[in-house]
């Protein structure tokens, strides 16, 4: 049960707490937004939004540009959610070549309900804590008014530019991006942001050797040559609002290496694969029926 447990709830606070707009609208500015403002904005709209709809999809694929796609693994989801409730409903499917799994999923009066798999049974868990977890750190994040350090707000500037849009504006990384120099300007950022990956995978219920494995890609991953390799690849993170800053849309493609013999854990994953994915978002401050 406690997969189900997590991998429930994380389907559904994707759906609560990834998108959401605002009550009141914004004003529009005459100019192009800067980034701070941008992402300010955007976050308070998301954490103020009363109900959203949702929904996406995305693929991890082998990726050989001269042969045909091979997907690994994908997986889509659609979803009503009320924060100021705590509640939703949704679907959610994963495919691979290993099998697929369907799951309905509804959370209300701080209970998860659910089907997999097109069952009939209906199997039912308590997330009372979990829930009002999530209500306090909504209630936290409602009451600032900032949301990004200036350090932060310091690298999505070197990394973001910003486009305008008829109806509104797309954040995107920039093409220009230099990798090393992202890495060694942010470094203790990076290290922090390492430690506490690393941490986590530590503190969590998994084997042994699924700890040993998520670290070292943790180190794989953070490091100024990798940085380099990542954004030389052309890594595209668009992230669409309208005027008012309410998220539209998040979109990611991205190419990413495991070179064999680098690491001790890690060979079995030796090559490039393709992350896609896809999320939108509408019908914001409707009623949600369940």
């Amino acid at each position: 049960m406690k997969w189900f447990k997590k991998l429930s709830l994380l389907a559904m606070a994707g759906g609560l707490l990834a998108g959401a707009g605002g009550v009141a609208p914004a004003s529009v500015s005459a100019q192009v937004p800067s980034v701070d403002q941008l992402l300010n904005e955007t976050v308070k709209k998301m954490v103020n939004t009363q109900t959203v709809h949702t929904k996406g999809e995305w693929k991890i694929s082998n990726f050989l540009p001269s042969q045909e796609e091979d997907i690994l693994i994908g997986g889509h989801f659609e979803a009503n959610v009320d924060l100021d409730q705590a509640s939703g409903f949704g679907s959610f499917d994963i495919g691979s070549f290993l099998g697929g799994y369907h799951l309905i999923a509804s959370v209300k009066d701080g209970k998860l309900h659910g089907k997999e798999n097109h069952a009939e049974e209906v199997r039912s868990l308590d997330i009372k804590t979990e829930v009002q977890e999530f209500q306090d750190s909504l209630k936290h994040l409602r009451s600032l008014d900032q949301f990004y350090t200036p350090e932060e707000i310091a690298l999505h500037s070197e990394i973001y530019e910003i486009k305008e849009l008829e109806n509104g504006y797309e954040l995107r990384l920039r093409e220009d991006v230099d990798g090393k120099k992202v890495y060694r300007d942010h470094e203790a950022a990076w290290n922090l942001l390492s430690a506490a990956a690393v941490y986590g995978a530590y503190q969590s219920d998994h084997p042994t050797d699924s700890k040993e494995i998520s670290t070292e890609l943790i180190r794989y991953i953070f490091n100024e040559d990798a940085f380099a390799a990542f954004f030389a690849s052309k890594p595209k993170f668009n992230y669409q609002v309208d005027k008012d800053f309410r998220l539209q849309s998040l979109e990611v493609d991205m190419v990413f290496t495991v070179e064999e013999g680098k690491t001790r854990h890690l060979n079995y994953l030796a090559g490039t694969y393709r992350i896609q994915g896809k999320i939108t978002f509408d019908q914001y401050n409707e009623p949600v029926q369940s």
